[in-house]
């Protein structure tokens, strides 16, 4: 998101990138995931900016049994309701509504891929990281803040935006291989261990208010 920030022409000196804390899921079981039914979780707004739609579309390409899980509103829903009808996924894509953060855990412990197929640049997009840490791999459009936790093939797998038949590839690998579904997502949650815990942030942040208050006594 770093880069941009600065295409639009804010100055590169005072872009600063301050990654959240996400607290590292307490538990974190494989009963909930199984090769029956295997989930694909969308959680955010329902706008078409958000790509929803891109999900839908690539899901219809996915060979092995799986169902999507829509968590979230917006007024996009009618249409996204509508282009379910026309593609025939009726029994493969169930709308959620709201889901408070207490019941986000359950959703983020089923599921076997969270996906994040924005189309427009994100600042970070928290659903991410906040699904790896219950060791969900995640499968994602590279587009603004979203590459600066997600490290293709290794925590998840990034696509180039709208590419539809690359994001049903990337979910057909994940479904169909077991091993690395599991393997990814070990790594994606000591990432986000590592990555972002409270005294990161902490320091991050003292980092930022420390140069601040240079700048203003050379004022």
């Amino acid at each position: 998101m770093w880069e941009t920030l600065v295409d639009a022409g804010f100055p590169a000196e005072k872009v600063i990138e301050v990654p959240p804390h996400i607290p590292i899921a307490d538990r974190v079981t494989g009963d909930l995931r199984n090769n029956d039914r295997d989930y694909v979780l969308y959680a955010g707004s329902l706008f078409p900016h958000k790509g929803v739609q891109f999900l839908l579309r690539a899901s219809q390409l996915v060979d092995k049994n799986h169902q999507i899980l829509v968590v979230g509103d917006g007024f996009y829903r009618d249409g996204l309701e509508h282009l379910v009808a026309e593609l025939g996924l009726a029994e493969r894509v169930r709308f959620l509504g709201h889901v408070p953060p207490d019941g986000m855990k359950y959703e983020y412990m089923r599921s076997k891929i969270a996906v994040v197929p924005s189309a427009c640049p994100e600042t970070f997009r928290l659903v991410g990281p906040e699904a790896m840490s219950y060791a969900c791999p995640v499968v994602a459009f590279e587009s603004g803040g979203v590459s600066s936790w997600l490290q293709d093939c290794r925590n998840g797998f990034l696509v180039k935006p709208k590419d539809i038949q690359g994001l049903a590839d990337k979910l057909e690998i994940l479904l169909q291989n077991e091993d690395l579904s599991s393997e990814t997502g070990k790594w994606a949650r000591q990432y986000v261990a590592t990555e972002f815990t409270p005294q990161r942030h902490l320091q991050n942040l003292v980092r930022v208010y420390e140069e601040a208050i240079l700048q203003y006594e050379r004022a």
